[in-house]
Parts: structure tokens; C-alpha cells; sequence
């Protein structure tokens, strides 16, 4: 086999091996589509959050009558 193949070859393997890493870190980093998102998350909390103030002014304004 000529010098320059086996370079060729060589470059192939890195290259390929460099594109596997890429593609297992991307995926590492990113989540299904169909999964619950962060800012669902977020609104649940706030929402849940602002009832539970809601809550409390009501208890509070009916022990103050």
C-alpha cells in the first residue's frame, strides 16, 4: 500500500472518530423533543408558587373580617 493511502486512511480514522465524539456530545447536551422542557418546568413552579400565595392573602383577608 502507497504512503499516501495509508495518510488517507489515517486522516479517515480520525476524522470519523472526531465526527462519533461530536455526535455523542451533542446528544449528551439536548434532550427528546418530546420531553417536558426547563421553562415548562419554570411555569409549573411559578404557577404552583402563586396559588399557593393566592392561598394565604385568602385565609389572611378572612381572619382580618
Amino acid at each position: 500500500m502507497k504512503l499516501s493511502k495509508k495518510i488517507f486512511l489515517l486522516a479517515a480514522f480520525i476524522f470519523m472518530l472526531l465526527m462519533a465524539w461530536l455526535a455523542y456530545d451533542i446528544s449528551k447536551k439536548t434532550t427528546f423533543p418530546g420531553s417536558k422542557s426547563k421553562n415548562e418546568v419554570v411555569k409549573d413552579t411559578v404557577n404552583a408558587d402563586i396559588d399557593s400565595r393566592i392561598k394565604l392573602q385568602e385565609t389572611d383577608t378572612q381572619s382580618i373580617q
